[in-house]
């Protein structure tokens, strides 16, 4: 008896394995390829086309105490200093930095919004924000690129520059990472989802400098799905996590003030269905914002079909037909 339930034991295995039954944490099998969904162009929403140019580099924000690493450079952010109001001296806020490659290093206080090269790198300290209450408080902005892959006015410059002077920075989409809009008040029928794209790429060119609008997809209320960010190139975040990898996928509204309706549900769970298969991304490389930030992001009543499981299931089914 024992032998036969080897054997019965073994006969089950191999059954699973030749019907290809994924594991929770999984990727489905393809069957038929499911269609990448329909896709409004950035050129019919934008008013000016991104800017910016490609590069090898990093961008990443720390807290005073904690370092970032790009190939073998190290930085450190030391500290960050407040300015002080009525001081000409101190008119700026500036970051202390150590920077380490081997055995060299170097101790540099660098005020916010310059820039320079050290040892075939070029360093922006895009912002420092040292005022409570302001997006990113208590984080500095940093961008590093290797000097041979910047065009030469931007390596030759001591300042951050605008949004044209950001690098395109290209990854490899291994996960992807839900978001909401998070504006004050709910999104209703009456807002124009192009005009929100509009004021959203030129509040990030002007007051933050990026070179385009921090998400590669954005669902509309009416479930319209339109193309952000190229995303061979990697977003942006206002937190710490590394945005490197992920596929960033935005809905217009406030899910902590409102509940998501049956066509963002589709749109998100059709655009996720795509990117899993054309990817290659596991289920268990899904995540809401929250999930590794200290943010309410994607709020609580979208994050729910996150957590509980109804966007995976939507996923699997769409993958299995």
């Amino acid at each position: 008896m024992r032998y036969i339930g080897k054997i019965f034991c073994i006969g089950i295995l191999f059954f699973m394995i030749s019907m290809n039954i994924p594991g929770q944490d999984s990727t489905p099998q393809e069957g038929k390829k499911f269609p990448m969904p329909k896709i409004i162009p950035h050129a019919q929403w934008h008013k000016t086309a991104p800017v910016g140019f490609p590069a090898q580099g990093t961008r990443k924000n720390i807290a005073p105490g904690e370092s970032l690493q790009f190939k073998n450079l190290k930085i450190e952010l030391v500290s960050m200093n407040p300015a002080t109001p009525g001081d000409p001296k101190s008119s700026t806020d500036t970051v202390d930095l150590k920077l380490s490659m081997g055995e060299k290093s170097e101790q540099k206080k660098v005020n916010e919004g310059d820039a320079f090269n050290w040892e075939g790198f070029h360093i922006a300290v895009l912002a420092a924000h040292t005022k409570k209450g302001e997006l990113g408080f208590g984080l500095t902005e940093f961008e590093i690129t290797t000097i041979d892959s910047i065009p030469p006015e931007i390596a030759a410059s001591t300042k951050a520059g605008n949004a044209a002077s950001r690098a395109r920075i290209p990854h490899k989409i291994e996960k992807i990472m839900l978001h909401h809009a998070g504006d004050p008040k709910p999104i209703t029928p009456k807002d124009d989802p192009v005009k929100k794209l509009q004021n959203l790429q030129a509040w990030g060119e002007k007051d933050k400098k990026w070179w385009d609008v921090p998400y590669h997809l954005i669902v509309a209320l009416d479930g319209a799905i339109y193309e952000g960010r190229d995303w061979h190139y990697i977003g942006e975040t206002n937190t710490k996590y590394n945005p490197t990898g992920y596929l960033q996928l935005m809905v217009m509204g406030n899910y902590e003030l409102q509940e998501p309706n049956e066509a963002q549900i589709n749109a998100v769970t059709d655009i996720m269905a795509w990117a899993v298969q054309e990817f290659n991304v596991p289920l268990d490389k899904i995540y809401g914002h929250r999930d590794l930030a200290e943010t309410a992001c994607p709020g609580k009543h979208l994050y729910r079909y996150l957590k509980e499981g109804a966007f995976h299931s939507g996923i699997k089914q769409r993958l299995e037909k």
